[in-house]
């Protein structure tokens, strides 16, 4: 279970194994993994809040992925994860997005994107960004 995952990270009290939980919750997103971690967002949330706030900076990603699971919780598709301040590839996201590349370019791509749950279409442009890439979602439908 995704809980007691988030759970250990959290009891060892290591910045770092906390922040690498989130991460990979987030890589391996799916809607089933998600709906499942939004009904334990309090537990989540409690653990969060008893981390040092001096790390919060550090955690960043993990605060991304609270206030996500809450959203979750209270109804939002698991394609409003385009909306966070984070990297959010396509390809990161096939668990929630059919995705296909319409524009490969030497130094950009443009994917099509349909929500695995909801059906809401997206355009997602990778473009390039000073020492690594930012995407840009746009809604279509």
């Amino acid at each position: 279970m995704i809980i007691d995952n988030v759970i250990s990270a959290f009891q060892t009290g290591d910045r770092q194994t906390i922040e690498m939980m989130a991460r990979n919750i987030l890589q391996t997103l799916e809607h089933e993994s998600i709906s499942e971690l939004s009904f334990s967002h309090k537990v989540f949330r409690k653990h969060l809040t008893e981390t040092n706030q001096s790390d919060m900076e550090y955690l960043s990603l993990v605060y991304i992925l609270a206030e996500y699971i809450e959203e979750i919780k209270e109804g939002r598709c698991t394609c409003s994860i385009v909306e966070k301040k984070m990297y959010n590839s396509p390809e990161r996201l096939k668990g929630i997005f059919n995705s296909e590349v319409i524009d490969p370019k030497p130094y950009f791509e443009d994917y099509s994107c349909i929500c695995r749950t909801c059906g809401s279409k997206y355009l997602a442009q990778i473009r390039p960004k000073g020492h690594g890439e930012t995407v840009i979602w746009n809604k279509i439908t």
